[in-house]
């Protein structure tokens, strides 16, 4: 194999292994966070105050 051929192996590798380290999972969400309904009244409320 030549230099070249090696050098743009060496480079596609490493740009892929960049790309797949840096993705992010989303979580999945938590009852316990989850908003109530007066929380997204008050949100929509105050949501309309600045329209």
């Amino acid at each position: 194999m030549s230099k070249g051929r090696f050098s743009i192996y060496l480079a596609i590798l490493l740009g892929l292994s960049g790309v797949l380290s840096t993705s992010v999972k989303a979580e999945g969400i938590d009852d316990e966070k989850s908003l109530s309904n007066l929380d997204y009244l008050e949100i929509r409320e105050n949501m309309n105050d600045l329209i």
